[in-house]
């Protein structure tokens, strides 16, 4: 099972570590409690990296978004 999952977000506010923490409580509980487990579903911290305003967010980006 994969321990990490990839997102290409916009917001308007500087608030995407408390999204990234809800959706990853949210979503680790609901899995938990569907398989009957317990623990942690990811390891380490998040990772954002800004994007160019102009769109220019190259071959990553594109990758993510298939």
């Amino acid at each position: 099972m994969p321990n990490h999952y990839h997102l290409l977000v916009q917001t308007p506010e500087a608030n995407l570590s408390r999204a990234t923490q809800w959706l990853n409580v949210c979503y680790g509980v609901w899995f938990n409690r569907k398989h009957r487990r317990v623990g942690p579903l990811f390891q380490g911290r998040f990772k954002a990296r800004p994007v160019a305003p102009d769109g220019s967010h190259g071959d990553k980006a594109q990758q993510q978004a298939v």
